[in-house]
């Protein structure tokens, strides 16, 4: 990025933000904390309002705007592919809102681009539809955001793997979309610890008046390696056919390496916790998958698959 172009993404992410610090520019534009200096002072001697607090940050004089109306081809593409995302992994509200908001940036482009932000958003498609095949949740999604966004706490009727369903007063924190579900990390009163929250097992959602005080929290995915870590107690070696690796590395959460390759085949050394995690899963791949060093995996593995071959035994 030239410097022109980053002192306008600058006055953008001055604009977006109530304040914000040298290192936070440095960090977002990966440049030293000096260029940043230098760049405030070019923008104040080219008469853009930037007041600097000390122990805050800058930010931008207030009812100071630069209306972003111009968007580069690759950014109209990330457009297109956002509102492909939105539409294949949201809720019909978030959908809706999404489209009137590519309406609106759409109304404020010239025609050239105007037409091919158009002309991408009509030819970019998802097929796994989270929100219809995979992911039934009940939950207002941007209500929840909502919720998020003003730090209020959360009543919610929520239901276990088993089918037991609890009351639970939470702090909404973060929501993250994984394994083909949506998911609320959150503070539970009830268990008062971190919890992960899989909204297609809430049965009942309402955000409530009353706010939370900010808390420190781990993100999504330094609580979903510490789970990792904390499931990960023993290791089994698989072999996999190569064409498989793809989805081995894709679909196993608890991770694992390589340990060799060959002849079509690739020998994977996979972390689990209780080995009937991975019964069901290994079966999956056919005869795709051999497990190698562990007799009590196989044994699972024959007794699961004589009931499938009874289960489907035609009479």
């Amino acid at each position: 990025m030239n410097r022109v172009d980053r002192l306008v993404a600058m006055i953008l992410l001055l604009q977006s933000k109530r304040s914000i610090t040298a290192d936070e520019i440095a960090s977002h534009f990966e440049i030293s904390v000096r260029t940043v200096y230098r760049d405030v002072t070019a923008l104040g001697e080219a008469g853009v309002p930037v007041i600097a607090e000390a122990g805050v940050g800058y930010s931008l004089m207030k009812g100071y705007h630069l209306p972003p109306v111009m968007f580069t081809q690759s950014e109209a593409m990330a457009l297109a592919m956002g509102g492909a995302l939105v539409d294949s992994l949201t809720d019909p509200a978030m959908q809706q809102q999404m489209k009137n908001a590519l309406l609106k940036v759409s109304s404020v482009l010239p025609q050239e681009q105007s037409d091919s932000l158009h002309k991408l958003t009509c030819t970019t498609t998802l097929y796994q539809k989270g929100s219809s095949s995979h992911d039934h949740h009940t939950v207002d999604i941007p209500q929840l955001q909502q919720a998020l966004v003003e730090m209020r706490i959360v009543s919610l009727t929520y239901q276990d793997s088993s089918g037991n369903e609890s009351k639970r007063l939470v702090e909404p924190l973060e929501m993250v979309h994984y394994l083909e579900k949506w998911h609320l990390l959150a503070w539970c009163r009830l268990r008062e610890d971190f919890r992960d929250f899989r909204l297609d097992r809430v049965v009942e959602i309402e955000p409530l008046d009353k706010c939370f005080p900010l808390r420190e929290h781990q993100s999504m995915s330094d609580y979903l390696q510490a789970w990792i870590q904390k499931e990960s107690r023993q290791t089994v070696k698989v072999r996999f056919d190569k064409w498989a690796i793809d989805r081995v590395e894709r679909e196993w959460m608890l991770g694992g390496e390589r340990v060799s390759e060959s002849d079509g085949w690739i020998e994977m050394s996979l972390n689990s916790g209780e080995l009937k995690w991975l019964v069901n899963w290994l079966l999956s791949f056919g005869t795709s998958a051999k497990v190698i060093d562990s007799p009590e995996l196989q044994q699972l593995l024959t007794e699961r698959a004589a009931e499938l071959a009874l289960h489907h035994q035609v009479k």
